[in-house]
């Protein structure tokens, strides 16, 4: 948390220039980075503080909470840091009332943020909201509260456009952020080497509970592959350390690597935990087997309120099964073994997967900028 001198500050600028920004996980930070980054090219008078992360910071945003602070998934694990998180929104809701910018953005993490939503509106800010709720998926009775206060969602998936204007909304789809990293797709390229890329996830708990399963199914594909590489993303709000604890010493055929662009790059078939991670593999594109364990109670509360087939976005997005799903009981060494050394050993199979990723690929393609987008919400 930052102290009171920099709301002070802040205090002493125009509302008008004030953007409060709130984005609370590292996906997140990267997205609203690029946010900073469009809307200080259309606004160069513009301040903007809040919640976030390095990458934001990076384009000059002033931190008063750091995103890794409150950075959890799953119903049980947020009970742990629940007086952070109360904290974290207590500073966001002081700063709102106090500082009364003109702007309020809040870029996805839908459970910290609605409560947020009044206050920013008895400030008299203006609501963008950037990657809203997936009310497709999930407690779609939340559009009512969300259509009640924002004034305008950036969306980043196609269907959603149509689905938010069906409910009252102006919405817009901007195009996925994702597709300004992933430019152009590999070439795709058959040589000698095999190479594993595994994508932990960027929460601690999240961490804790894969990658272990991800290691013992590396062991096992090493004993048949014996030329196989092993490649291991660090993202930016994990500790490499948490890694080696669980991890121990490395062997000479595995690798920690930072972030997971070089790891996509490398691969020639990832194992990735669910989220944002999944569609970036898709825009590379590279093969995957998708994983995904939570506690027992955040995994059966989940499956009670989820109203969608799939968990990973490349399946979403596609509207049918193109990568293989492990999930809770499921995600464990054996059945992940089994369904990455079959993708090692079928270059067939390998090739088809990513030309369904290239469908995938063209189903993202932008209609329209952020830029624009942005530019309207400013007027």
């Amino acid at each position: 948390m930052r102290s009171k001198n920099v709301l002070g500050e802040l205090a002493s600028l125009d509302p008008k220039r004030l953007v409060l920004i709130s984005a609370g996980e590292a996906s997140a930070d990267l997205h609203a980075s690029r946010l900073i980054r469009e809307l200080r090219s259309l606004a160069p008078e513009l301040v903007f503080f809040g919640m976030g992360g390095d990458n934001m910071a990076a384009e000059g945003f002033i931190p008063l909470v750091d995103a890794k602070e409150i950075s959890v998934v799953g119903i049980t694990e947020v009970i742990p840091k629940i007086r952070t998180i109360l904290r974290a929104r207590w500073t966001l809701k002081d700063a709102i009332l106090n500082l009364r910018p003109k702007w309020v953005v809040f870029v996805d993490l839908p459970d910290f943020h609605m409560s947020l939503l009044p206050i920013a509106k008895k400030a008299g800010s203006r609501i963008i909201y950037f990657i809203p709720p997936q009310i497709w998926a999930w407690r779609s009775y939340r559009i009512k509260r969300f259509r009640r206060y924002v004034h305008k969602a950036l969306v980043i998936l196609p269907f959603e456009e149509t689905l938010y204007r069906s409910h009252g909304m102006d919405a817009i789809y901007v195009g996925n952020p994702l597709l300004e990293m992933y430019l152009e797709p590999k070439p795709y390229y058959e040589g000698n080497d095999l190479i594993l890329g595994l994508l932990p996830g960027s929460r601690d708990k999240e961490v804790e509970r894969n990658l272990p399963v991800m290691w013992e199914a590396c062991r096992l594909l090493k004993k048949e592959i014996y030329e196989l590489r092993v490649l291991i993303s660090c993202a930016p709000s994990i500790s490499e350390a948490l890694l080696h604890s669980i991890l121990g010493p490395l062997p000479p055929w595995a690798e920690i690597m930072k972030g997971a662009q070089g790891v996509l790059k490398d691969s020639t078939v990832c194992c990735i935990v669910s989220g944002t991670a999944t569609l970036e593999a898709a825009l590379m594109p590279v093969p995957m087997v998708v994983l995904y364990k939570l506690s027992k109670t955040s995994y059966i509360l989940g499956k009670l309120l989820a109203r969608v087939p799939f968990i990973s976005l490349p399946n979403l997005i596609a509207g049918k099964r193109i990568v293989p799903e492990l999930i809770q009981d499921e995600a464990s060494p054996m059945p992940l073994y089994r369904a990455l050394r079959e993708l090692f050993l079928s270059q067939q199979k390998r090739k088809a997967m990513i030309d369904t990723l290239l469908e995938v690929r063209s189903l993202l393609s932008t209609r329209s900028s952020l830029k624009d987008a942005l530019r309207e919400c400013l007027i």
